[in-house]
């Protein structure tokens, strides 16, 4: 990279509630549409209706966002470590997640990764135990503003940007 240049990496992510794929009739047209036989393989192998309908989910979602990013081959061969990748493409990058009922998926042209945690009741004192003095300090600050859905993003964010989507003053935290 050139001194005083900035490399920028294009990221597509997107998120989907994956509860309606629990109904019986919407996991069986899911699957039909699932392009790859090893990922309707692989939900069939668990034994909870919501770990198939997440696993279903999450590849419907990363289907259609390698359609979006423009892949019309969707081919995907699995590497010696276990990652799978587009054999057409392997300068696009994608990674998935899951928890709850809510499936994540990011495509990129670098490496990528992305986390969902399903949302539970706020923990004061695991609050207290993750965040720094200064950190809480300046969640307080904004807090009187925010409810459950953003205070949990706002103390995760700051490990993965400088520039919060919401305009809140993150690189503060």
């Amino acid at each position: 990279m050139a001194e005083g240049r900035e490399e920028r990496q294009t990221i597509l992510c997107s998120f989907a509630d994956v509860a309606g794929l629990t109904d019986d009739d919407a996991f069986e047209t899911g699957m039909a549409f699932l392009p790859w036989p090893s990922r309707r393989e692989k939900a069939l192998r668990y034994h909870r209706r919501e770990d198939r309908a997440l696993c279903v989910g999450a590849g419907l979602l990363l289907a259609d966002m390698l359609r979006e990013a423009g892949v019309v081959d969707l081919a995907v061969e699995v590497g010696e470590k276990g990652k799978p990748f587009l054999l057409a493409e392997p300068s696009v990058h994608f990674n998935l997640a899951h928890a709850g009922t809510v499936a994540a998926c990011a495509v990129s042209d670098a490496p990528v990764g992305v986390d969902v945690e399903a949302v539970a009741p706020l923990d004061k004192g695991l609050v207290s135990h993750c965040l720094t003095d200064a950190e809480r300090a300046a969640l307080s600050e904004i807090a009187e503003g925010m409810t459950r859905r953003t205070a949990l993003p706002c103390t995760a964010c700051r490990y993965c940007t400088t520039k919060c989507p919401m305009e809140l003053d993150i690189p503060k935290l």
